[in-house]
């Protein structure tokens, strides 16, 4: 399956509890494409499934967006957006939400991040596009 149906189909799964908006960048689109690069699909899709699970069961949000885009760097950025409550106070523990994206970003050496926005919290994801569109290696940054 496409991982634009994918994502489609999983957005659709929160309805009508928590609105999923969904915007994928048309080169990432044709990039992921059967047969494409099976294991970058399966990431961001894992990514979105354990975002979007920490946004409804953690953040309460009852909206999240979703962008998957090529960025002026040529980078390859997953970027979602809720409007739920944010980090507590207090320091977080990560849990298996968290040490699922981080494996899945980890085995593909990209970089992640979370963090509060103005509402709500941003979950961002990048990745050389590089390795994406020539079979290379993905660069580390942390």
């Amino acid at each position: 399956m496409a991982l634009d149906t994918a994502l489609r189909e999983l957005a659709g799964a929160y309805g009508p509890g928590m609105r999923v908006a969904l915007t994928l960048g048309d080169a990432v689109v044709q990039a992921l494409r059967p047969p494409g690069e099976p294991t970058l699909a399966t990431a961001i899709y894992r990514i979105c499934e354990q975002g979007l699970l920490n946004s409804a069961i953690h953040g309460h949000a009852t909206g999240c967006s979703i962008q998957v885009w090529f960025n002026s760097d040529h980078e390859f950025v997953l970027e979602m957006k809720d409007n739920g409550v944010g980090l507590p106070p207090k320091p977080v523990e990560p849990g298996m939400g968290f040490s699922v994206i981080s494996a899945w970003v980890e085995s593909l050496d990209g970089r992640w991040s979370l963090e509060p926005a103005t509402v709500g919290m941003t979950l961002a994801a990048t990745k050389a596009s590089r390795g994406l569109l020539n079979g290379g290696n993905w660069e580390t940054t942390r």
